[in-house]
């Protein structure tokens, strides 16, 4: 009897031993809705206005977890990364929000060539995370990365109403 309750015991901790207190890894995008993977496959069959460059980081965010920092260091994510690469997320984010405002345009797709256009943007990010100090916007809690996705989403879609409104002149 014995025997068989060390055995129940062993099995019992070798299955909690192998339990994870991680965090289950969360994907964001930054389009509108929050969606960009779900747009319609973008054809380059015909010519559009915008052509969305990829969009150029500062290194440190060349990766795919959300980054905050802190005491000018920065700190990645181990559960809340963005659904594609930030460069990618950014221009896709930046085009769909054009065509939600009326403009033609795509957005930089690395298994696609530029479709003929008649403007490039080029976008250039100096800063883009969040700061231990809440120093992005007020109302984001450091290490709350659904609130940092959902202001750097607003942020594209303000960067892409700039757009729209000097193309509009």
């Amino acid at each position: 009897m014995i025997g068989k309750a060390r055995r129940q015991l062993l099995i019992l901790v070798m299955v909690s031993g192998c339990a994870t207190t991680e965090p289950l890894p969360t994907f964001y995008t930054l389009g509108p809705g929050g969606d960009v993977q779900s747009k319609a496959k973008q054809s380059t069959a015909w010519s559009v206005r915008v052509y969305v460059n990829r969009v150029i980081l500062p290194s440190s965010l060349y990766r795919t977890n959300l980054a905050s920092f802190r005491n000018n260091r920065v700190q990645y994510s181990s559960s809340a990364f963005w659904a594609a690469p930030l460069d990618q997320e950014i221009a896709q984010a930046v085009a769909l929000n054009l065509k939600r405002f009326g403009v033609s345009a795509v957005g930089f797709d690395p298994m696609a060539s530029a479709p003929p256009h008649s403007y490039d943007v080029t976008i250039r990010i100096t800063q883009c995370g969040g700061y231990e100090t809440g120093e992005v916007r007020s109302g984001w809690q450091p290490g709350h990365y659904p609130s940092l996705a959902a202001l750097l989403a607003d942020e594209v879609t303000e960067l892409s109403k700039q757009i729209a409104s000097g193309l509009h002149r």
